[in-house]
């Protein structure tokens, strides 16, 4: 029996939003539910939304979680926001994490850097830097054969005039 506008109609199955209890067709307890066997628990969301546990449908899915076919999925370890596509793939991390090629890692591996103006994201070090400084963007250790510059901003192989290489710097 599904009561529709005040007038009560026989039907074979309730439709979207109702359960069938005892013969009668009830709404669903959460209105953005789409099919729920009964009042307390939903298994698929109108389109629009996602399914959230056994009883939510969200717009969005909360944060560490990623909308997958209509239902909240959570994230690898770590990622605050990752791709719906493919959970491992994060795109943002918890802090302190860092973001490094879609991974969230305790901190950035060497020839790259968390700078101040990107925060949470290893960024490349210049070329030839195995060791480069947030705040100023200077290099501090290059690569074998390389030299950091009188001014930090880069690796070289020569010093130039009037410098000399000393401790994998140009003094």
């Amino acid at each position: 029996l599904f009561n529709h506008n005040g007038e009560n109609r026989c039907v074979s199955e309730c439709p979207d939003g109702f359960y069938s209890n005892n013969g009668v067709c009830n709404e669903c307890t959460e209105s953005s539910c789409q099919i729920c066997p009964n009042s307390s628990t939903c298994v698929k969301c109108l389109p629009g939304f996602s399914l959230f546990g056994n009883n939510k449908c969200l717009h969005n899915c909360p944060a560490t979680f990623a909308s997958v076919d209509g239902v909240c999925k959570e994230c690898e370890t770590g990622c605050l926001k990752c791709d719906s596509a493919k959970l491992d793939s994060c795109l943002n991390c918890i802090s302190p994490k860092v973001l490094f090629e879609a991974d969230c890692l305790s901190y950035c591996p060497e020839k790259f850097v968390e700078k101040l103006e990107f925060p949470g994201v290893c960024t490349s070090c210049q070329p030839n830097c195995l060791k480069c400084c947030p705040k100023s963007n200077t290099c501090q250790i290059c690569e074998t054969g390389f030299y950091v510059s009188p001014d930090g901003n880069s690796c070289v192989q020569d010093c130039g005039a009037g410098y000399v290489a000393e401790n994998g710097k140009c003094k």
